[in-house]
């Protein structure tokens, strides 16, 4: 589990005390900007890998890519020819020897295995996800021909959430978050899809035209899980909370605007319209103010994107579209523009006015 709940960079600190030693009248400004020059061009030389220690990696990567092109030329072409039980020995092995590929990389680390970053490690680390990745996909799908198609959509989600999870706990790294996020949410859909009809029935509130119980469920529990996530990577339970933020904002405006924009017959005030509306408008003061706390850019891309989006759609709707096309393009536009702007301020300010306390 993570435990470092800083919210500073390394030039936020600098700055930080460059100006308080200005303002305390221990260093003048021209002194300050000379500090920030020098540190400037010694962080920017010491972050340049050399080339060596960058090309072995980058020839692993290629030579797997060929390998793994010239299997799919070979199997692809006569997949049918193989028997059920063949296809399913074919993704298998390959999942397993992926997967055993990444262990033995892991295992072999000089100095021991680090689940989370650690100096030096960077290159194995991504390697090790890359293989663990090609695994799961092997495995998901050695386990959709085996389940068949009733329930292969289902199995094969479940089956990449797990191995996805387990995964990430073995090795805290951007593209295994990613999975994660995106299998469990993956999984959700599969699980709501089959499960709703059911225990509803063929369910459609009143007035509706298009909507259907699935529907409904699917936007809701994207938006659960974003609030999940969200709380996963604030708590630092996630190695990669500016990722885990942003992600999250960006799953979360998936499900509020599913919810948005559902077709109605009874008109724009129906209430999953009117919760997808609510919910794109917390999307995006969460953003804005989630920028003023962590001051990651990211988190306020999604509260500009999401207030720029919920604005011209609820008047357009709940207007019935009587401002028209040239008054739809242009409320979209001021939108835009007025979100930019609230973006641009926020932006500005926070470079002067650094938050009080991390976030934790």
């Amino acid at each position: 589990m993570a435990t470092d709940h800083t919210v500073y960079d390394d030039v936020d600190r600098l700055n930080i005390a460059l100006e308080h030693l200005v303002a305390d009248a221990r260093l003048t400004a021209a002194e300050a900007d000379t500090v920030r020059a020098e540190f400037v061009a010694v962080r920017t030389t010491a972050r340049r890998p050399p080339w060596t220690a960058v090309l072995p990696e980058v020839g692993g990567y290629v030579g797997a890519a060929f390998v793994l092109a010239a299997a799919l030329v070979l199997a692809v072409p006569r997949w049918d020819d193989f028997s059920h039980a063949s296809q399913i020995a074919i993704l298998a092995i390959a999942a397993l020897l992926s997967i055993g590929a990444a262990l033995a990389v892991a295992l072999s680390t000089p100095g021991g295995w680090s689940v989370h970053a650690r100096a030096g490690l960077g290159a194995r680390r991504r390697l090790v996800s890359v293989l663990l990745a090609v695994g799961i996909a092997g495995a998901v799908g050695a386990v959709a021909v085996f389940t068949g198609p009733d329930t292969a959509e289902r199995a094969a989600a479940t089956t990449a959430a797990v191995l996805a999870i387990a995964a990430y706990l073995f090795c805290r790294i951007p593209l295994l978050h990613l999975a994660v996020l995106a299998s469990v949410a993956i999984t959700s859909q599969a699980w709501l899809v089959s499960l709703v009809p059911t225990v509803l029935g063929d369910w459609t509130p009143e007035g509706t035209d298009v909507v259907s119980g699935p529907e409904v469920a699917i936007g809701i529990s994207l938006v659960v899980i974003a609030t999940a996530w969200a709380a996963l990577a604030i708590l630092g339970i996630l190695d990669e909370r500016q990722l885990g933020l942003v992600s999250a904002g960006a799953l979360f405006f998936i499900g509020a605007e599913n919810l948005a924009t559902i077709s109605y017959t009874a008109g724009p005030d129906a209430l999953v319209n009117a919760t997808g509306y609510v919910l794109l408008g917390l999307l995006a003061v969460a953003g804005l103010v989630g920028y003023v706390r962590t001051r990651y850019v990211g988190v306020l891309a999604v509260g500009v994107i999401a207030l720029a989006t919920v604005v011209p759609q609820a008047v357009i709707d709940y207007t019935n579209g009587a401002l028209g096309a040239a008054g739809a393009l242009l409320l979209v536009g001021l939108s835009i523009v007025g979100a930019s702007l609230v973006g641009v301020r926020l932006r500005s300010t926070s470079r002067h006015h650094p938050p009080s306390a991390p976030v934790r």
